[in-house]
Order: structure tokens, then C-alpha cells, then sequence
């Protein structure tokens, strides 16, 4: 049956305005709105824009770091901004961000609190080639924190450190520091489980270079260190001793090193620990121009200032440091003897 020619016409036009609603709720003839693709939303609800910023002001551009997973930032579809579900891959690194050139106290202010320095903590059958001297039992390495503890110790990590002399604030007695060179995988297979029982935090330093290798730490060890409050600083990209550097090669250590890790835990490292010790002023002067706010040295003590910042003493713990001599030497340090 054929339609009169109005009503047929009525019909067509209905027909034509119920397609384009239709066409405007599933986007047909539009332009594609733009879609900001955001990482999840860090402790207290503010989410944080995809791209290479660290979530602290500062711009840093991705490396690609050997066993890291690259996360897309950004992408043409809805469906490609999606954030990843896996919170090891994006990591929330917790220790504060120290600017290296702030003023700091008056002149005079000084606090004393220890920074302890381990290498390695593994079992006598996984000590390898390392010097033995720098690999510490675990049940020991566990007696010497625990006795710690059970005097009333807690620990900071370097970077706190570094925002309190920086502010010219006074830790608490009895505050000491952790530390780890090199990036050694025990430090998480056996240091982190036993930090984490005695409810201790600590700083790694770690070798970028050697990210993802054979007994070193991967990234997504780095990342749930740092997820669980630990500090990840830097010591270089190839362990090279920046005294015996030409000085443009030195700053690429520092600078690279810092880009790498800030890849893998979303923020730049704050502090950082001279390969083989190092106190030479214009390796000094060149850590500070690289952005890092404190540096350690290998050199006997526990006095810190902010303008001897960047050539701060550490304790040694051995193999052979029993926990009833580590609280005594602690004790007596921060005594000032």
C-alpha cells in the first residue's frame, strides 16, 4: 500500500530527527573531545596528570630502564587512557623533595644523628664474590637493628634527614639513618622483610646501570621499596668514582642516574653516595648543581650541618659489628664523643 505523499513525508521527517538524536548520543558527526589521560590518584585524592612530570613540579623525560615496564601517559582513545590496575606500576615514592640550593639554618645549627652503612645482608652461601667484609648476615643483621629498636632507636630516611637540617629542625633523640650501596637484590629479598617486622625505614642506593641485572635490584623491586616508604637515592650510573672523571662525564653519572630513577619510582632521588667514598669539593659542588640536596661519604662519624651537607660521615656495620657494640658506638656518637 503506498502512503499519501504528506503523510509520507510527516514519516520521513520523524524518522530522520529520531537518527540524529541517536547520531548525537553515540558521537556520529562530532568532534572527538580531548581526552586527558591521568594516572591514579595519589593519598589524598588529587590525580595526577599523564606525561613525564615526577608529581613534583619537575619535568623529567622517561628512560628506559633494563626490567622496567613502560606505562603509556597518554594516547588518541578513551580506552588507551584507562590507568593500569597494577599498583607496581605506579609507584608512590614517599621521601621529600630537599631543594640543593636552600639557604638552610643559621650558621651553627648541627644535629647528631648516626647513618648507618650496610652493603650487602645475605647468607654465607650467597656472599659470591663480594668483599666479606660487606655482607652481613641476615639473623645478625636483624640482632643489630633489633637492639636498636629495643633502646628506643627509630629510623629516618636520608632525605628526612636532609629536610630537617635544611629547616633547621632537631630529629628526635635517638634518630638514626639506614643506608644501602650499590643496589644489591638482597636488599629486598633480606633487608626489606626485616625492616618491615621491626618497622624501619630505609635509603638504597643504587647503581642505575645496573637496574633489572643479575643480583641487583629490578624495577619493580625499586618501586615497591619506595611504595613502602623507603628512600631510593643514587650512586651514579656505572659506580664510577667522580674524582677520576672528566667533569662532563661526571655530571652525566648524576644527572642520568637521577632521570632513571625518577622513571621507575616517579620522583627524583634527593640524596646521593659517592662511589668508593669520594670527598673532593668539586665533586661536591657539581652534586649540589645536579639537584641533590645531601651526599654521603664513607668518612667516620654522625655530626650533619647543611653546609657540610655534601660530605656527610657514616657508620660502617660489619660482619663483625656485634648489636651490643653498634648501640654503644650509637650512644657514644651521638654524645659527641
Amino acid at each position: 500500500m503506498r502512503l499519501p505523499r504528506p503523510l509520507f513525508a510527516v514519516l520521513a521527517l520523524a524518522v530522520f530527527i529520531v537518527s540524529l538524536g541517536a547520531g548525537a548520543a553515540v558521537g556520529y558527526g562530532l568532534a572527538a573531545a580531548p581526552v586527558t589521560a591521568m594516572h591514579p590518584a595519589r593519598p589524598g585524592g588529587i590525580a595526577v596528570g599523564a606525561g613525564t612530570g615526577t608529581g613534583n613540579g619537575l619535568s623529567t623525560p622517561a628512560a628506559p630502564i633494563a626490567g622496567t615496564s613502560q606505562v603509556p601517559t597518554a594516547g588518541p582513545t578513551a580506552s588507551q587512557a584507562v590507568p593500569s590496575a597494577d599498583p607496581t606500576r605506579t609507584p608512590i615514592a614517599t621521601w621529600p623533595l630537599v631543594a640543593a640550593t636552600a639557604s638552610g639554618p643559621p650558621t651553627g645549627f648541627a644535629v647528631r644523628v648516626p647513618v648507618l652503612m650496610f652493603h650487602r645482608v645475605a647468607p654465607a652461601d650467597q656472599v659470591g664474590d663480594s668483599l666479606p667484609n660487606l655482607v652481613v648476615p641476615p639473623d645478625l643483621f636483624a640482632a643489630q637493628l633489633g637492639a636498636l629498636v629495643a633502646a628506643g632507636w627509630r629510623s629516618i630516611t636520608a632525605a628526612e634527614l636532609a629536610a630537617d637540617l635544611a629547616s633547621g629542625i632537631r630529629p628526635r633523640p635517638r634518630t638514626f639513618v639506614i643506608t644501602f650501596d650499590d643496589g644489591r637484590s638482597d636488599g629486598y629479598t633480606e633487608a626489606f622483610p626485616i625492616l618491615r617486622r621491626l618497622g624501619l625505614v630505609a635509603t638504597f642506593y643504587v647503581i642505575t646501570g645496573r637496574i633489572g641485572a643479575p643480583n641487583s635490584l629490578s624495577a619493580s623491586q625499586l618501586q615497591r621499596l619506595a611504595s613502602a616508604g623507603m628512600e631510593i637515592g643514587s650512586h651514579t650510573v656505572d659506580h664510577v668514582p667522580l674524582n677520576t672523571a672528566i667533569p662532563s662525564a661526571a655530571r652525566l653519572q648524576l644527572t642520568r642516574s637521577a632521570v632513571q630513577i625518577a622513571a621507575v619510582t616517579g620522583q627524583r632521588p634527593t640524596t646521593f653516595a659517592y662511589p668508593f667514598g669520594g670527598m673532593d669539593p668539586l665533586d661536591q659542588a657539581l652534586v649540589r648543581e645536579t639537584g641533590y640536596a645531601m651526599a654521603f661519604t664513607v668518612v667516620y662519624g654522625c655530626r650533619m650541618s647543611w653546609p657540610t651537607r655534601l660530605a656527610s660521615p657514616r657508620i660502617r656495620v660489619s660482619p663483625g659489628t656485634l648489636p651490643q657494640d653498634l648501640l654503644h658506638e650509637l650512644d657514644v656518637c651521638t654524645a659527641g664523643g
